[in-house]
């Protein structure tokens, strides 16, 4: 048997199983082939050349507990820190590590790039009871060292959103700092493939906002009636 992974969309799976379930309750006698029983979806190969993984960027807003500056001086204990050129040089830099464990900085001064010093350190300062693969992600070590060990960002800010925006084009988070509308941006690199199947191989979900896959697939198109008669 083939395993399946939900790169995404897992919401509505989800909430596939929740209505099937409630329809098996309403209608105990209906066949195998219920429409209720399957979901629409589309199956594409984690090795297609043409599927690509984008970044998510992180800015922060709204939070001043922490000026960019001690963030900075925090963060040498664990990164070393180093000023970068501009945006372009700042992404080319952190997408061509290694390991993935480069981040760009900027303050509304100065772009920097923060390369993380040895590896182990992420299992050690992610104390979640998550795979060391999973504390291994460039959005683990974003959020769980980065953001709250060593920014400050208060936990409650990133799950409600009130201190966090999310970025696809990274020049509309470096336009918000320049406003004065944001505080500071952390760039990620993409997650890889081989992290997601290396995660999802201990059924664990990855962390939020860490795969955007490309290209979407169009919806609208195809649509599964799911009333109680409908048959597949």
């Amino acid at each position: 048997m083939r395993n399946l992974i939900i790169a995404d969309g897992h919401h509505r799976y989800e909430t596939g199983l929740n209505y099937r379930n409630a329809q098996r309750k309403l209608h105990p006698n209906a066949p195998a082939n219920a429409a209720f029983n399957y979901v629409a979806a589309t199956l594409v190969s984690m090795d297609d050349p043409g599927l690509a993984i984008l970044p998510t960027h992180r800015e922060i807003c709204n939070f001043t507990a922490t000026t960019p500056a001690q963030i900075l001086e925090r963060a040498k204990e664990y990164f070393n820190v180093a000023p970068s050129k501009d945006l372009q040089t700042t992404l080319s830099t952190i997408n061509a590590h290694s390991t993935s464990h480069a981040y760009g900085f900027y303050d509304g001064k100065g772009f920097y790039t923060l390369t993380l010093k040895d590896d182990s350190l992420a299992q050690r300062l992610i104390t979640d009871d998550h795979s060391p693969e999973w504390k291994a992600l460039t959005v683990s070590i974003a959020h769980k060292i980065l953001l709250d060990q060593i920014a400050g960002v208060p936990a409650s800010g990133i799950e409600d959103k009130s201190m966090i925006r999310y970025h696809r084009d990274p020049q509309e988070a470096v336009d918000n700092v320049n406003k004065g509308d944001g505080n500071f941006v952390f760039f990620l690199s993409p997650t890889r493939m081989e992290h997601i199947k290396a995660v999802a191989g201990h059924g664990e979900k990855m962390p939020q906002k860490s795969t955007d896959f490309y290209p979407k697939v169009i919806s609208g198109l195809t649509l599964l009636p799911l009333s109680p008669q409908e048959r597949l």
